[in-house]
């Protein structure tokens, strides 16, 4: 019933607050990933074994990493909060871009600048559209909130 799930989420959207966005967010890539984990077992057939599964978390061939995560976050996880920013880039809208950033250096898992020019050059660089909804103006508007 996933799409079911999509249509009423994106039905009553506005009703959610930031942090019940980024939570459902986290959802719903938890399950993609999951989705994607599923469809490469079966792919391989019963009898693999989970050590011949590609590490996912490894870095595309040549891939920079994601410029703000915080100096004391190992590598693995390093990779992980990439991969989910990445991720962030393509599916989401600044507001919620903004809030989830926030929400990571609280954590201390990133150490973002206070000039958002550069974060905006970086998630640009990770895949982040620059059309209409995108512009930097308007970005540097929702992360100096």
């Amino acid at each position: 019933h996933y799409n079911d799930y999509g249509r009423y989420i994106y039905s009553c959207i506005d009703k959610f607050t930031a942090e019940e966005l980024i939570a459902i967010y986290e959802l719903d890539m938890m399950l993609y990933l999951l989705h994607q984990d599923m469809m490469k077992l079966q792919a391989k057939g019963i009898n693999s074994t989970i050590n011949e599964q590609p590490d996912c978390n490894q870095p595309e061939p040549a891939e920079e990493l994601f410029h703000f995560i915080h100096p004391e976050i190992e590598e693995e996880e390093a990779w992980r909060i990439h991969q989910a920013v990445k991720r962030l880039v393509l599916y989401q809208k600044v507001p919620e871009i903004c809030a989830y950033l926030k929400k990571l250096a609280g954590e201390d898992k990133l150490l973002l600048p206070p000039n958002p020019s550069f974060v905006y050059d970086e998630l640009v660089r990770l895949g982040m559209p620059k059309e209409e909804g995108y512009s930097e103006k308007y970005f540097a508007a929702c992360y100096k909130k």
